[in-house]
């Protein structure tokens, strides 16, 4: 499960590498900027959130047996 948490924080460093990059290249407007970071974010939790659901079912998996 950390493994896939430090995973998940290197994806979301990269990506907003890259969109800052895009912004410091002027490719994407400031407010288009915060805008995919606050999409990028959504995503992460997502993510976060859908490992934490597997890990308590299989903690709960685990304690039923």
């Amino acid at each position: 499960m950390e493994a896939a948490r430090i995973n998940i924080r290197q994806n979301r460093e990269d990506a907003l590498r890259e969109i800052d990059g895009r912004e410091k290249q002027k490719e994407i407007s400031e407010d288009q900027k915060f805008h995919e970071r606050g999409e990028a974010q959504k995503i992460i939790d997502e993510a976060n959130k859908k490992i934490e659901d597997i890990a308590s079912a299989k903690e709960n998996e685990i304690m039923t047996v």
